[in-house]
Formats: C-alpha cells, structure tokens, sequence
C-alpha cells in the first residue's frame, strides 16, 4: 500500500511520451507519485525508459506502476505490446495494474480536477 489519498492533491499530466526533457522534469519535481497510463504499442512502450530515466533524476517522487489503457485483447499486438510492458516492468520492479480496455465506456471513469495551465 502506497498510502492514504483521503486528502491527496492529485494532478492529471496526460502528455505525449515524446514531450521534452525540461517540462517533464518540472511536471514529476510537483509529484510524490506517479501513474503511468501506457498505451499497449511500440511507441508508448519504447518511450518509458526515457520517463523512468527522467524519474531517476528526481528523488522523492515514487513510480506507482504502469497502468495501460486502451487494451484490445482480441488485437495480437496490443496482446504483445503488454508482454513487452510486463517485461520492462519485472526488469525494473515496477508495477502494472490491470489494463483498462479501449471498449469502456467514458461514463465509466469518473473525477473532479482543476486544469493546470502551464506557463508560457
């Protein structure tokens, strides 16, 4: 268990894997945590030593897991491209959490959050 959220300030990032650097690294420096949502395809897959590289030059902020989404279980390479997630994440003891399939419904997921604006 990672902790009691009861009163968590939780920020929403969802950006491309391929954002740069310097935003990243000032995005994860505002996290204890960090949730992952991984599409199961090559170039989310192939992008997250880059993200794990970036949290290594962040101490204090702790990886939570990977969480994929957007699964097709009848589609052989989304089928492949989660094996592949499972092994970088065994390799670096991190968790996935159980995919969430691309059928669900939005009405599923449900949160009240406050935009960040970054600054120009």
């Amino acid at each position: 268990m990672l902790g009691d959220f009861t009163n968590a300030d939780i920020r929403l990032i969802d950006t491309a894997p391929e954002v740069d650097a310097s935003r990243a690294l000032s995005y994860l420096r505002e996290a204890d945590y960090i949730l992952v949502p991984v599409k199961p395809e090559a170039g989310s897959v192939l992008a997250l030593p880059i993200l794990m590289d970036w949290l290594d030059q962040v101490p204090g902020t702790r990886l939570m897991g990977f969480l994929p989404t957007m699964y097709h279980r009848s589609r052989a390479d989304s089928r492949t491209w989660l094996q592949e997630l499972h092994a970088l994440a065994c390799d670096r003891g991190v968790r996935v959490f159980p995919p969430i399939s691309n059928l669900a419904s939005p009405g599923c997921v449900q949160a009240r959050f406050t935009p960040i604006r970054g600054s120009s």
